[in-house]
């Protein structure tokens, strides 16, 4: 029997078992698909779609989808965007979901002042069309599994910052794919955000290489691919 693993992180927790050493087998690492024609060809008016959420459309939108609780690092990242709109008061960051967090960190946007800045949307259905409606999309984990809504970000061209925690190091390649930053360091998750605004060239190749690593690695087609060799493979040992 093969064991699969959805991440790095997965293969190396089974392959450390007692029993896994002993029987001297290796799980194997086979990501989890996503269906790309989600984010293909979506209708979506983008200047329509930000003032439904009240934004402008001359703002530059720093966007993160999420649970609002401890794991996804949102003080840090409302750290990060005060430093930010210190220096940049055209920028509205965009923090889609809900949790046990989301009053607190409220209150928390209130008192450092910039709250006017932070649109808070709650729960959404519809996550496909507001990530279009952003210039950068950014995961302030403090820990991960494997992000899907870093694999939808790719899949839909939006430039990456994220932390540099497993399961975010296996998406991104730092500087070529995307950004990576130390977890829970406001000042770099900052820093990162404030090079992607600028240095939109960085940006927009980061997000074209990352769309293609999305198709090669991580599509339904290439991840049916893996299975179907998979059990030629196999089939043919047991044979």
């Amino acid at each position: 029997n093969t064991e699969i693993g959805v991440s790095q992180q997965v293969v190396d927790r089974l392959n450390q078992r007692p029993m896994a050493r002993l029987r001297r087998r290796s799980a194997i690492r086979i990501y989890n698909a996503l269906n790309l024609e989600r984010f293909e060809n979506l209708a979506v008016d983008r200047r329509m779609k930000r003032r439904s959420l009240g934004i402008e459309e001359s703002a530059l939108v720093v966007g993160s989808v999420g649970r609002l609780t401890l794991q996804k690092g949102y003080t840090v990242l409302l750290d990060a965007a005060q430093r930010v709109l210190t220096a940049k008061s055209n920028v509205k960051f965009l923090i889609i979901g809900t949790g046990e967090l989301e009053n607190q960190l409220k209150l928390y946007a209130r008192q450092l002042g910039i709250e006017k800045q932070i649109v808070f949307t709650g729960a959404r259905n519809d996550v496909e069309e507001l990530l279009p409606v952003m210039d950068l999309f950014v995961n302030s984990s403090l820990w991960e599994g494997l992000p899907t809504v870093i694999l939808e970000s790719m899949a839909a061209r939006i430039p990456v910052v994220a932390t540099r925690v497993s399961g975010n190091t296996e998406l991104i390649d730092h500087e070529l794919t995307g950004l990576l930053v130390p977890p829970d360091d406001p000042t770099a998750l900052a820093g990162a955000i404030n090079r992607l605004l600028e240095d939109r060239a960085l940006a927009l190749s980061c997000a074209e290489k990352a769309h293609s690593h999305m198709e090669m690695t991580f599509s339904i087609k290439q991840v049916a691919q893996y299975y179907e060799d998979l059990y030629v493979r196999y089939g043919s040992l047991a044979g």
